[in-house]
């Protein structure tokens, strides 16, 4: 190929529709038991195996399908607590596995899939918005009203991204102590939205700030997420 477009260039994901649509059905059907997911222009493919060598070594054989080494990771999903004893290899080379968190399309995980790791990123990453936002209203001079619309649509989308995979509403299985970490950080920024001191009531404060809790946004996104 002699010819391309510019990183970043807003017709990537229409050439993508346009070249590669139909990539994901064909490699469900010929490809036995595997699924795959697209986003924009990130293709990801996962099969199931009872070892790490069906999964990472015979799969890729038998499908005829090769890795760049050079851009490779493991990651092992497992119950298990012990550490993986298989060697992987692409292309001569070895691929360690990854005993850190990795990410994907924004959400981290870990190889017990817990998302607890992607939870406080993300819940630190909303703090660390709140702060900015909180001494650029007060350079602008917005009103409660707008500096809660802004707060909603930078800070708490931050926050909570990804929450759908982890929140499984009150009362049922799921991480625990997320919704309240979420409702401390829906606090401070209800103060910073109406600027009361700290002992102002909080049903009030965030009734002035027109807030919702935690729960009653995290059931929302999760019944967003399941439609």
């Amino acid at each position: 190929m002699e010819t391309g477009i510019p990183q970043g260039s807003p017709a990537v994901p229409i050439l993508f529709v346009t070249y590669l649509s139909r990539i994901v059905e064909e490699v469900e059907r010929e490809c036995e038991g595997v699924r795959a997911l697209s986003f924009a222009d990130d293709i990801s493919s996962w099969a199931e195996g009872k070892t790490e060598e069906d999964v990472a070594c015979r799969w890729g054989d038998r499908n005829g399908v090769t890795f760049d080494h050079n851009k490779s990771k493991a990651l092992l999903f497992s119950r298990k607590r012990k550490a993986p004893t298989v060697t992987i290899k692409t292309g001569g080379t070895e691929v360690t596995f990854n005993k850190e968190i990795t990410g994907w399309l924004g959400v981290r995980l870990n190889s017990h899939l817990t998302l607890r790791d992607h939870q406080k990123l993300m819940l630190k990453k909303g703090i660390k918005v709140l702060a900015r936002l909180k001494r650029l209203m007060g350079q602008m001079g917005l009103t409660a009203g707008n500096c809660c619309k802004v707060m909603t649509a930078c800070m708490q989308s931050v926050a909570m991204y990804g929450s759908e995979l982890w929140w499984k509403r009150e009362g049922k299985q799921g991480m625990v102590g997320g919704a309240a970490e979420l409702q401390k950080l829906i606090k401070l920024e209800a103060r910073a939205v109406t600027g009361c001191f700290r002992t102002t009531n909080q049903a009030a404060l965030a009734n002035e700030a027109g807030l919702r809790p935690a729960v009653a946004q995290l059931n929302n996104r999760l019944g967003q997420f399941g439609a």
